[in-house]
């Protein structure tokens, strides 16, 4: 008997956060969009929102979570020029880690960076 493929790999992920209040900020102004928050859990936490099918995520403060840049990498996509997006995170209080760096076959472009929780974070863009 075969293993079931997966449709997706991935279908949820959460980013760990110190200061909710700070980081919903900074992720809002890097993204350029509202993240809808909720604490009926018990814990603070906001998802990214999104009008298309796809892995889907927040981020969460919680006792049992804790930010750190050794973890998980989660890269977020964007259509807009990933320069542009390197500039709101400076803005924001993050940290660039990589700057804007082309694929072997310059299909996207990827950059990484430290958030304002300690977490590293990656961007990737069809555009330059």
């Amino acid at each position: 008997m075969g293993a079931t493929k997966l449709s997706s790999p991935s279908s949820w992920f959460e980013i760990p956060v110190n200061n909710f209040k700070r980081a919903v900020s900074f992720y809002s102004t890097v993204l350029n969009q509202n993240l809808e928050t909720d604490n009926s859990s018990g814990s603070p936490c906001a998802c990214f929102t999104t009008n298309t099918p796809g892995v889907k995520g927040n981020i969460v403060q919680s006792t049992t979570n804790t930010p750190s840049n050794n973890g998980v990498r989660i890269y977020f996509s964007t259509n807009e020029n990933i320069e542009i997006v390197l500039k709101r995170v400076k803005n924001a209080g993050g940290r660039i880690i990589t700057n804007n760096t082309p694929s072997d076959d310059n299909s996207c472009y990827t950059a990484t960076f430290t958030d304002t929780e300690g977490n590293t974070i990656g961007i990737c863009s069809n555009n330059s």
